[in-house]
């Protein structure tokens, strides 16, 4: 959720429908703090992935994320 803690309604909809929610939390209307877009992408990217049982490849979006900074 981007919301810390999560809403009432995303509680019953995780309850009702037995889908956990992250732990981690993902940004929509903005940046993460101390992050760029692409740092920001790479991060919700990974968090989705990640709580849907998928793999991320931390050290490509790290790279991604160091190349981005570079073009600066």
């Amino acid at each position: 959720t981007e919301q810390d803690p999560p809403s009432k309604l995303l509680r019953n909809l995780s309850r009702q429908s037995r889908v956990p929610l992250s732990t981690k939390p993902i940004y929509v209307d903005g940046l993460m703090p101390k992050g760029n877009l692409i740092s920001t992408a790479v991060h919700n990217t990974c968090t989705i992935v990640l709580s849907l049982g998928g793999k991320c490849d931390k050290t490509a979006g790290q790279t991604l994320i160091n190349s981005w900074s570079e073009i600066k």
